[in-house]
């Protein structure tokens, strides 16, 4: 295996100059789960216990030891970038970040800012690219919206379907790069992805190696947060809920329900309210899953506590 297009360079090399062990490998971390740790190294991917007492990241490099066909980590190289927030997933040694947003229904420029200071602490370089270019009616308001937001930030409109600015971006895509994409479930990622390179994306929160040479991770949001993230973009449709004549309103058919009243008036987007109602169906939908794993988890606990507690009754006796 081919650590350079993973981006094994000379500052990590340099790690491994002193190395007084010939079994410890220099390895990438390509994903984390419930109970392994998978790391890519010369000799192919080696999985470690998600036991172990080093906690790397996504993108961390690691010197690693093959034991057995299973790796054993003994140490976390300093990492040249970081990207981490509360509303994703870390990951480390990124080089540039698309900051994905619709042009379409889900276009916001909070969520846009919200993603970019996240990149700028990331230490990693920053590009916003628009998609969907081809359903938006106004994209000369909305760049102009989004470049006074980021200053200095590479921006393009792209589309799939018409492939204009497809092309800009192939100047990103180098072997030994690593390339974060952040956006909601629905910008267009994936499909921004399959038509840049030819590979379908469907990972997510894991390293994943293009036909090009170039490496890449899909960084979804983390469900707990998407409802942070509605706050943020309906806040305008929260302030007008507060002058509803009654405080249960479901602004539909009821009396005095100033979303409605908005939304007749052409003062609130109607595209904008649907939008809306999707996403706190799907915060709902979510939060009752979590619940769920939780009460099942309890279950779970209860009844292996309740066999313990009979196995030492039946000792006693």
């Amino acid at each position: 295996m081919n650590l350079d297009q993973y981006g094994y360079n000379q500052l990590i090399e340099k790690h491994f100059n002193d190395n007084k062990n010939s079994a410890i490998l220099p390895g990438r971390v390509i994903s984390l789960d419930d109970k392994f740790i998978k790391v890519i190294t010369q000799d192919g991917v080696l999985q470690v216990n998600e036991k172990s007492r080093f906690k790397p990241v996504v993108g961390d490099w690691v010197k690693i030891e093959k034991k057995d066909n299973i790796g054993l980590i003994h140490e976390i190289i300093p990492s040249q970038s970081k990207l981490t927030h509360k509303t994703i997933k870390d990951v480390a040694n990124v080089n540039t970040i698309f900051i994905v947003s619709s042009l379409a229904d889900r276009f916001n420029v909070k969520n846009i800012e919200k993603y970019l200071d996240i990149a700028w602490n990331s230490g990693a370089f920053p590009v916003i690219i628009l998609t969907k270019a081809d359903l938006c009616d106004d994209l000369s308001t909305k760049l102009y919206e989004v470049k006074r937001s980021a200053p200095g930030v590479d921006i393009y409109a792209v589309s799939s379907v018409t492939k204009v600015g497809l092309s800009e971006l192939q100047k990103y895509f180098k072997v030994g790069k690593t390339i974060a994409l952040l956006g909601v479930k629905g910008s267009g990622k994936t499909s921004l992805i399959k038509e840049l390179t030819g590979f379908e994306l469907k990972q997510s929160n894991q390293l994943v190696l293009l036909p090009n040479g170039c490496v890449i991770i899909n960084n979804d949001p983390i469900e707990d947060v998407k409802k942070e993230i509605a706050e943020d973009i309906f806040d305008d449709i929260d302030e007008l809920a507060r002058n509803c004549r009654f405080k249960d309103c479901q602004h539909g058919s009821e009396p005095g329900c100033a979303v409605r009243k908005a939304i007749e008036d052409g003062i609130l987007d109607e595209s904008h309210y649907e939008h809306y109602i999707r996403s706190k169906r799907d915060i709902n939908f979510n939060e009752e899953k979590i619940n769920d794993k939780i009460r099942t988890e309890q279950i779970r606990q209860g009844r292996e506590f309740a066999k313990q507690t009979k196995y030492k009754n039946k000792e006693k006796w």
